[in-house]
């Protein structure tokens, strides 16, 4: 990836006192944590979120960014100042900085945090199946193409907009004109009985 380093986002920057960042999280995500006079955490108890394990040695404990600082760069962060970047890396929103065991934060690298039992969802597209098909044909072709134009799904029957008829149970105009909105198609309602009369 050009020009990305990690020490481009300085990071275990001071917090309070003597706290730095680190120290902070591992305080916060940590049970039992007793910290010295400079905030160095001396005992340590912890759950790693990401693989359950349970962590007593300051060894196996890092802190993960769940915004992989590699990620951020691709995604505008090479823009930013150092000074945003700073910030970026030490932001101690729970949701970005995590305590967590060391072979978890490893095997995990620059991808985005998945703990386990994560579900994957992705938004379907107009076009997706269709698109699927085409490649499962081209994958595994079936006797050379063919001309014929699969047959359409039924379509329900339009009612002329010169005769508006209103749905009894919505109260929506059914061939009224419409507006469609985020996929959604929405019609424009029936007019009240004062609203008729003005």
């Amino acid at each position: 990836m050009d020009g990305y380093s990690h020490a481009k986002f300085p990071h275990w920057m001071k917090q309070y006192g003597e706290c730095d960042t680190c120290e902070v999280v591992l305080s916060r995500d940590g049970q039992g944590v007793t910290q010295d006079s400079l905030c160095r955490a001396i005992a340590r108890h912890l759950v790693s979120p990401y693989d359950d394990k349970t962590l007593g040695s300051a060894s196996k404990v890092d802190i993960d960014h769940t915004v992989p600082l590699a990620n951020a760069w691709r995604s505008g962060a090479d823009t930013w100042t150092i000074d945003k970047r700073k910030k970026f890396a030490n932001d101690l929103d729970i949701s970005q900085l995590t305590a967590i065991s060391a072979s978890s934060n490893r095997s995990k690298g620059a991808t985005p945090a998945s703990p386990p039992g994560r579900l994957r969802l992705r938004r379907r597209r107009p076009g997706d199946s269709r698109l699927r098909a085409l490649r499962g044909h081209h994958r595994h072709p079936q006797g050379g193409c063919t001309h014929e134009r699969p047959p359409r799904a039924a379509q329900a029957p339009r009612v002329p907009a010169s005769t508006p008829v209103t749905d009894t149970t919505t109260g929506l105009l059914l061939g009224a004109p419409s507006v469609t909105l985020a996929g959604i198609r929405i019609r424009k309602r029936a007019p009240t009985a004062a609203e008729a009369l003005r």
